[in-house]
């Protein structure tokens, strides 16, 4: 239970902010109105801009809230050689890809990648798979991510075909 001396105290408070509330609106005026001393709830040059928009004065120089203060950033050494590591594996994995498709070996005289296909006893959906590579050379070079991404391969075929293109650790 609250003491009388809490109750008063807080009637008080309450009649204070009733008076400071009142004050401040009779005060509250345009800009540019003449009258000394008038007081604004938003800020002077808030208020200023607010005003002329109302009432349809323009300004010359508009008012613009001012810029953020910039954000302090520290350079972190230990993640920007993280990412040029890993900058440079990524270049190093695709020049060692189109190297591996550009020097790839011929395929016997009258052989394509169909034939191969049929002689490694691939199954169903030879032609559709030798279609999707462009030529021998981008066949022999094709990397285990490149065979895992083609459409209409069962995973069975998948294993023959890496398995007869001899993958590398390095692919």
């Amino acid at each position: 239970m609250l003491t009388r001396s809490v109750h008063v105290r807080r009637r008080l408070q309450a009649e204070l902010h009733r008076e400071r509330t009142e004050a401040i609106r009779s005060c509250w005026q345009p800009h540019g109105t003449g009258i000394p001393g008038t007081v604004s709830l938003l800020g002077v040059r808030n208020f200023q801009a607010r005003a002329e928009r109302l009432y349809g004065g323009e300004r010359e120089d508009p008012v613009r809230p001012a810029p953020p203060p910039p954000k302090k950033r520290w350079f972190d050494l230990k993640t920007f050689r993280g990412h040029l590591r890993r900058q440079k594996q990524e270049e190093r994995r695709l020049e060692e890809e189109q190297l591996a498709k550009e020097y790839a070996l011929d395929p016997p005289e009258g052989w394509g990648v169909k034939e191969f296909l049929d002689s490694i006893e691939i199954g169903e959906n030879s032609e559709e798979i030798a279609e999707q590579f462009e030529s021998w050379k981008h066949f022999a070079g094709a990397t285990s991510d490149e065979i895992d991404q083609l459409e209409m391969v069962t995973n069975d075929q998948r294993r023959k075909m890496k398995r007869f293109l001899r993958f590398e650790g390095v692919r």
